[in-house]
């Protein structure tokens, strides 16, 4: 990985969550294992004004909700195959935004 490919890729997650309604001082949440794609959404949201708030994976549903409702999240940033709606369920809708892989992979 080079680092004009990581800015790049940096840069397409950074729409996506201009998509979502995310704007400078907003607090996204970042619901990844470490890894290249927890790298890419941290630099997203940062660069983009916004503020991280990182989530450890085994973290429970339940305290992700909370910590969502206490820090007013706008949006969470996660991949697909971790099926957060599934987790998420009984969850009010209205709170989550999803982000996932595959919609930054299509831009």
């Amino acid at each position: 990985v080079t680092y004009s490919r990581l800015a790049d890729e940096v840069a397409c997650y950074r729409g996506v969550l201009r998509q979502a309604g995310v704007r400078k001082g907003d607090l996204v949440g970042i619901l990844l294992p470490n890894s290249y794609d927890a790298v890419k959404a941290f630099f997203a949201v940062s660069t983009s004004g916004a503020v991280a708030v990182l989530f450890p994976v085994q973290l429970p549903p339940q305290a992700i909700f909370g910590c969502t409702m206490k820090y007013n999240l706008k949006a969470i940033v996660t991949k697909a195959r971790m099926n957060p709606r599934k987790q998420l369920q009984d969850m009010p809708r209205r709170y989550w935004r999803y982000l996932t892989e595959k919609q930054t992979d299509n831009r």
